[in-house]
């Protein structure tokens, strides 16, 4: 039976497998179990097993028209997360083959995820088949573009899959609340509670690793500076949706919606273990209160 003395270098086949000697070995960039876990592993796995929606529903009810779905207004709003969702499909599927076969839990919870997201994407592609999308930004592709380049996945997963995640979770709550009677509003509900349960997967590893002693507040306030245009355009403050989301929401609705995102991070970060101490330092320079937006 193949051990764990180097799972660095392992074959293409999950741990406790019985192989011939001379079989071929993979080299995983990640062969240490600290730089991938989370903590209650075993919990999340079983927690993103389950699909708790059916995406054939939503898109039987839109039918052959997107009369349901709303203006160009609307359609620009879905632009946005359909290029959120694309960029965690990206960045997600980018970081499992890095992960040593040996340890089959995070591949597997980060493939559940990546599942969703690809369910996100088709139902909002759906919503609006037979319209052109909107635009994107150049911002927005830029600050994308930095974060698929992090060969961590630590990393990765605390920006993208927890400060981002909860971003577009937020933002999809707020957006549904508008068009709660609308095929579209079914939609974006089932997305925002997808968003919660992995971003509290990566606040999950994110604890791990501060426990491990891997990550400190320093780190993480190196990659909030780092990638604060990612944590502005992720919120639809970018040139291409910002007037939308004031013509959709109100100006009030807007601040509401950016405190509720520097809320939902603050409580992410308290649950990946920082301190109260460090949140607040930490949204000294992720929040939306003294930014300027709200």
């Amino acid at each position: 039976m193949l051990e764990a003395e180097d799972v660095g270098s392992y074959p293409v086949a999950p741990y406790g497998v019985k192989a011939d000697q001379t079989i071929p070995k993979m080299k995983f960039q990640y062969g240490k179990r600290s730089l991938v876990w989370a903590d209650d592993i075993e919990y999340y796995v079983a927690s993103l097993r389950h699909e708790r929606w059916s995406l054939e529903p939503i898109v039987g009810g839109i039918g052959g028209s997107v009369s349901d779905v709303g203006g160009e207004g609307i359609v620009q709003l879905i632009t946005m997360l359909t290029e959120h969702e694309s960029f965690f499909i990206q960045g997600i599927t980018q970081h499992i083959p890095r992960i040593s076969c040996y340890y089959t839990e995070p591949r597997i919870a980060l493939a559940y995820i990546a599942r969703d997201d690809a369910k996100h994407l088709d139902g909002l592609l759906s919503c609006v088949r037979g319209r052109d999308l909107g635009r994107i930004s150049a911002s927005s592709q830029f600050s994308l573009k930095n974060i698929l380049e992090l060969t961590d996945v630590s990393e990765f997963l605390f920006i993208a899959g927890l400060m981002g995640k909860a971003t577009v979770a937020t933002v999809a709550r707020h957006l549904a609340g508008r068009l709660n009677t609308n095929t579209l509003g079914a939609l974006l509900t089932h997305i925002a509670e997808d968003e919660e349960r992995h971003a509290s997967f990566a606040a999950a590893h994110l604890r791990h690793r501060i426990k491990m002693g891997d990550m400190n507040i320093d780190t993480l306030e190196n990659l909030v500076e780092r990638f604060e245009l990612y944590l502005i355009v992720s919120s639809g403050m970018d040139e291409a949706s910002q007037g939308e989301f004031t013509a959709l929401l109100g100006r009030e609705g807007v601040r509401e919606m950016l405190l509720s995102i520097d809320k939902s991070r603050k409580a992410l970060l308290l649950e990946a273990g920082l301190s109260v101490t460090d949140v607040e330092r930490l949204m000294g320079r992720a929040g939306f209160e003294k930014s300027g937006f709200c």
